[in-house]
């Protein structure tokens, strides 16, 4: 067992310091956006400063039998948390805050967040003892049964308001929280609870962000079973083959991916599709 943490500071992160203005004249609106930049001559004008953080701690738990009694076993377990001050997990360094102006709306869960992640892999050897049938030891014994068990929690998502309350001309508002969005027993129908979200509307002069905060709510878990069994056959002295079956999610459990979480929509709340399905594969390796 070991506890890991991570501090970092003086973070890159690409801020627009030509960021439109709410003014009183012109009234704000979504069709006058340049011309409410503080140099309504330029567009964005991105200044990469390294002013951000981020923060990551975790329990981590292992477990290993090395092989005996025909047995291998590595277990890995992760409680951990990840947070960051702006959405720092894109690969670049302009994350796209809700508010250029006030950053601070933004910091959060990373959206590399997950709560609790498993890991189990084994090797098992099975020899069993079929009295006199040779064929039947020859057979059936000296194969190798692998299994990958995975689980993790479901990373974090957003919801978001639909429309650019704040103006500034980029549909990434998040929406207003009104009451509690979790359910007790949520469903591909309703992952969360919807009436806990309202658009956050633009008012004419006074535009406001969205309430709700970043990576508030989880998508589903993952969770998948590879197998892999696999046999060596001796043919002479110089020659064998590999026989190998294989299996990606081989027990074909459903994982489901994020829910629609932009209110307004449709299907606002829902989750319409899901990862890969059982995927199978047979070798065969001849080896001299």
């Amino acid at each position: 067992m070991g506890y890991v943490g991570s501090l970092a500071h003086d973070l890159p992160f690409a801020q627009d310091v030509n960021y439109p203005l709410i003014t009183t004249t012109p009234s704000p609106s979504t069709g006058n956006v340049q011309q409410r930049r503080s140099n309504p001559g330029f567009g964005s004008v991105l200044l990469v400063q390294s002013n951000q953080t981020a923060s990551y701690h975790a329990v981590q738990f292992t477990v290993t039998k090395r092989m005996s009694h025909h047995l291998l076993l590595n277990a890995f377990y992760t409680f951990s948390k990840n947070l960051n001050s702006v959405e720092l997990d894109n690969n670049q360094t302009q994350g796209g805050a809700q508010n250029m102006r006030i950053l601070s709306e933004d910091r959060s869960r990373a959206d590399i967040d997950q709560r609790h992640a498993v890991s189990v892999s084994a090797v098992w050897q099975p020899a069993f003892s079929y009295g006199g049938n040779a064929a039947a030891n020859a057979v059936l014994n000296g194969w190798s049964i692998s299994p990958i068990v995975r689980y993790h929690s479901g990373l974090p998502f957003t919801v978001l308001n639909g429309v650019d309350a704040n103006l500034d001309g980029t549909n990434n508002d998040r929406a207003n929280l009104v009451g509690d969005p979790h359910l007790s027993n949520p469903s591909p129908q309703q992952w969360f609870h919807t009436a806990a979200f309202a658009r956050n509307a633009v008012v004419t002069g006074s535009p406001i962000d969205g309430n709700s905060a970043r990576n508030l709510l989880d998508q589903p878990g993952f969770k998948t079973v590879d197998l892999a069994v696999f046999r060596n056959f001796k043919i002479r002295e110089r020659f064998a083959i590999e026989v190998r079956v294989e299996g990606t999610n081989t027990f074909n459990m459903v994982n489901m991916n994020p829910p629609n979480a932009t209110v307004g929509s449709a299907t606002f709340g829902q989750i319409t599709t899901a990862l890969s399905m059982r995927q199978l594969q047979l070798g065969l390796r001849l080896t001299f």
